[in-house]
């Protein structure tokens, strides 16, 4: 085989490498790629101890790969002249259907309904247009290769496994304004 024919089979060979290493590098990790609009709030009663606020909402993918979010914090500043911290509480999101998974998966470039509810809510002191949704989230790219390390790595031998790295990444975390309800 000549030189010419071994560079031009290299050079095709680099190109087929490069095209699927390229799709993995630029839908890995999309920067904040979630908007949260606030529907509506159903505020706790004054009889509620626990102060109990569900708020309905749409978080918006406003990337090009499907996005799968998992943990996720609501955080708001104290009203001005309102001493203490932050609310800063856990919340779990719930599907139109009642469901609530670990991880809810959001459709590239599409509008997801969810509800989640917030203890400790008081109106007279948290100051919403301070509130954000702090979230963990993976691209489906990232998420397929991690699932694909894990189910790979559950097979190889313990002798072999410990020398191998951990899984390439964590969840990424970006934070999120919440917009208000259209008037």
């Amino acid at each position: 085989m000549s030189r010419r024919t071994k560079l031009i089979i290299l050079a095709v060979f680099l190109v087929l490498l490069a095209i699927p290493a390229a799709y993995v590098a630029l839908t890995w990790s999309p920067k904040d790629p979630l908007r949260v609009r606030l529907i509506s709030m159903d505020m706790p009663g004054e009889q509620d101890p626990f102060k109990q606020m569900t708020m309905r909402m749409e978080l918006e993918n406003t990337s090009t790969v499907p996005i799968f979010v998992g943990d996720v914090v609501f955080r708001a500043r104290r009203k001005t002249g309102v001493n203490g911290d932050p609310m800063f509480q856990r919340i779990y999101l719930f599907s139109p259907d009642g469901s609530s998974n670990w991880f809810h998966t959001i459709a590239p470039r599409s509008t997801q309904l969810f509800s989640a509810d917030v203890t400790g809510y008081d109106q007279a002191t948290v100051d919403m247009d301070s509130a954000e949704m702090v979230y963990l989230y993976e691209s489906d790219t990232e998420h397929r290769i991690n699932e694909l390390w894990s189910r790979g790595i559950e097979r190889v031998p313990y002798w072999i496994t410990k020398h191998l790295p951990e899984p390439l990444s964590d969840s990424d975390q970006a934070a999120a304004s919440i917009e208000p309800p259209p008037h």
